[in-house]
């Protein structure tokens, strides 16, 4: 398609994913510049979709998980492609406490999210061949309290389509922020890597309603038990 790598992509607001949710700025043409493309859905490689999206991993904090179950390795500064000794940092949800690599853990996980710190000449995309994993796909919030989720997919997925679980009973999100006792607090953080600021991704408002691949989430269980069920 003459589309393809055809736009500008100097204009301010472009967003991640495009309105499918594939990343949006790809080298569609295979010329080795990514180019924006005109229209509103992107052309991208089947590579480019475990690519994370540019200008997530700057240097600073990161938060940030893997989309895809890597099929080579999963080692952290592996995927991440520098060594993120002492800089890189996980979440033991049973226990409550903080981890960091590679003293208490050295591979990365789907469905958790890890926060890590990049040095000024850090500037990274990581890339890694991966397979989707079979959906639905759940991860269960073992405590109350802060934990830390990552969103296992390849494309956007609208925060209205999760669902939660607890005791045999399932709600979507409107039914548990309706309900007497609530399981969770859908005002979920993020972190915008480009603005440098935390942001609110929530079903019904706050600054986003959709998940998105590579982003890390920190999520508030009012109780403990608590499965997200990502479609």
């Amino acid at each position: 398609s003459p589309c393809i790598d055809a736009g500008y992509d100097l204009i301010a607001g472009i967003p991640y994913q495009d309105y499918h949710g594939d990343p949006r700025v790809c080298d569609g043409n295979g010329d080795g510049a990514a180019i924006i493309d005109m229209g509103v859905d992107e052309y991208c490689t089947p590579t480019e979709l475990t690519k994370a999206p540019e200008g997530l991993f700057v240097p600073g904090w990161v938060w940030f998980s893997i989309p895809l179950i890597p099929t080579g390795s999963a080692e952290a500064s592996t995927v991440l492609g520098y060594n993120a000794a002492n800089r890189l940092f996980g979440w033991d949800d049973t226990n409550r406490a903080c981890l960091m690599y590679p003293e208490d853990f050295t591979d990365l996980m789907l469905g958790l999210g890890y926060m890590g710190w990049l040095d000024p000449d850090q500037v990274h995309t990581p890339l890694y061949e991966g397979t989707q994993p079979d959906l639905p796909y759940e991860v269960t919030l073992t405590s109350a309290g802060w934990s830390w989720v990552g969103v296992p997919a390849t494309q956007d997925i609208y925060s209205g389509d999760l669902l939660v679980r607890k005791g045999g009973v399932t709600r979507t999100p409107g039914e548990d922020q309706a309900a007497t006792g609530p399981w969770l607090n859908w005002n979920w953080i993020y972190w915008d890597g480009p603005a440098r600021t935390a942001r609110i991704m929530s079903p019904t408002a706050g600054d986003d309603t959709w998940l998105h691949p590579w982003f890390g989430y920190r999520v508030w269980a009012n109780t403990e038990n608590v499965t997200i069920i990502f479609p």
